[in-house]
């Protein structure tokens, strides 16, 4: 078992017995084996339960930032044939190193969950292609679709006459239903959700409270209140909003409805290389643009617990608590203080131990080597790194 010992909220004294967190608080040593325990002691550092990331498109993860210049798009589609989007060029199957890549950078910034069609065997945990001892497990598996309209020919339908993939009883037997809905800021974005978030006419009722829709831009007031009030949730991608659109989704109106916001990447292409660059982006649009609307535990709670529920797995991941997988990031202090701050502003050199399901995956060589753990060695901006 491992103990870690840190200094915010008095004591994250936390003891993982196997795969599961046993304990959290400022005292845990009523727990069998706490005595015998690995101790981690972290006094300047933040202990934070590992990212999650429900937006990614992992086969294209190699892509370089698209230089867009001052050209913006009204819909995907109006980019998607004139912009070179080629597929990874190292490979995309489970043992690639296309995938591996890709994958390590989310370890870096202390991803240990994410859902971007594929994936790496043995890193990052996928929850849209579970294993099946990720199942027995409890973890339960996303639905994770681009088209849910069958738009992918970029063909318009006028009134809700799409060849929809699902109908409202398959969606609703769904762990968590996560498509991609209204990515632009014209009518057909607006039609998008307006043909799955209401019954009648041709349109299904696609929004419930185990849907999270993926961007969200070109939607009204009516058309958040209408989410919040189905306790939908909006997974939120403000670098490749305003990189491709010049607008994001109007999260804080969804806010004061009392939505959930979580926080993704998208791709490489548009938006961010890893969670905590997304994280970093959505800090700076908050404090430049939104007046500092989100404090920064909220910030945090979208890379985190939120972005668990909107995957439907916040029963197991997404926040230091008794019971759920012992999925851990420390980070290292940058000066403030302050455990939120810490995580919003780190960067991949302040990664110091990631951790998934009691097992170490990536960090400082001697952390993970004091869990007995016999890994790769690697460097990262000219610092010595271990991952497993």
């Amino acid at each position: 078992s491992l103990r870690l010992v840190g200094s915010e909220m008095c004591i994250r004294d936390s003891v993982f017995a196997g795969d599961e967190i046993a304990c959290t608080g400022c005292d845990c040593s009523n727990v069998p084996g706490y005595d015998e325990a690995t101790v981690i002691e972290c006094p300047d550092a933040a202990i934070s339960a590992a990212l999650v990331n429900p937006h990614d498109h992992i086969r294209f993860t190699e892509g370089a930032p698209i230089d867009t210049g001052t050209d913006r798009y009204l819909h995907r589609h109006d980019w998607r044939g004139s912009l070179s989007t080629p597929i990874n060029p190292h490979g995309t199957s489970g043992t690639s190193g296309g995938m591996r890549w890709g994958e390590l950078r989310m370890l870096f910034s202390g991803t240990t969950s994410m859902i971007g069609t594929g994936g790496a065997d043995g890193l990052v945990r996928n929850l849209d292609e579970l294993s099946g001892d990720e199942r027995a497990r409890g973890l339960r598996q996303a639905e994770y679709t681009t088209f849910s309209l069958g738009d992918s020919n970029e063909t318009f339908r006028a009134n809700c006459g799409w060849d929809f993939r699902y109908d409202e009883a398959e969606v609703a037997d769904m762990s968590a239903f996560v498509p991609h809905v209204a990515e632009g800021v014209n009518g057909y974005a607006a039609e998008e959700f307006r043909c799955q978030s209401r019954t009648g006419d041709g349109a299904r009722d696609l929004t419930e409270s185990n849907t999270a829709h993926i961007h969200a831009i070109g939607l009204t007031a009516e058309d958040y209140m209408r989410m919040a009030l189905d306790s939908a949730q909006i997974i939120w991608s403000p670098r490749s909003n305003i990189s491709l659109y010049g607008f994001t989704a109007q999260v804080t109106t969804f806010k004061r409805f009392g939505g959930t916001i979580a926080l993704g990447t998208d791709w490489t292409y548009s938006g961010s290389a890893n969670t905590i660059r997304e994280l970093a982006c959505a800090d700076q649009y908050n404090r430049n643009n939104l007046g500092g609307f989100f404090s920064d535990k909220q910030l945090h709670d979208m890379a985190t617990v939120n972005a668990a529920i909107a995957t439907g797995n916040q029963a197991l991941i997404g926040s230091l608590d008794s019971g759920k997988l012992a999925d851990i990031a420390i980070y290292a202090a940058k000066g403030t203080g302050q455990f939120h701050r810490n995580v919003i502003d780190a960067d991949n050199l302040s990664s110091l131990l990631v951790i998934k399901g009691g097992e170490a995956m990536y960090g400082r060589p001697s952390l993970v080597e004091a869990l007995g753990e016999s890994c790769d060695n690697l460097t990262v901006c000219g610092v010595s790194r271990v991952v497993c």
